[in-house]
């Protein structure tokens, strides 16, 4: 049985797993696998960002300081 669960292995999640498992269990929770290679290339940005597979396509509410446009925030699985 686990004190605390963290959803998302990201820095700041992994950093409070990091500390809160010092003194009490913790279940650190993240979505999908490993990411494939493509993802560290720069030059597969492109296809990364619109591959229904390593993306859940993300947006902002719209930005006032950005013209009121919406932003893509992708977010790797």
């Amino acid at each position: 049985m686990f004190l605390f669960a963290i959803v998302g292995a990201g820095t700041a999640g992994c950093i409070l797993a990091n500390r809160l498992s010092v003194k009490h269990s913790v279940l650190l929770l993240e979505a999908g696998g490993p990411l494939p290679a493509a993802v560290e290339v720069p030059t597969f940005y492109e296809y990364v960002e619109r591959s229904e597979d390593l993306n859940y396509f993300y947006t902002s509410i719209p930005q006032i300081h950005a013209l009121n446009r919406v932003l893509n925030l992708p977010t790797y699985c």
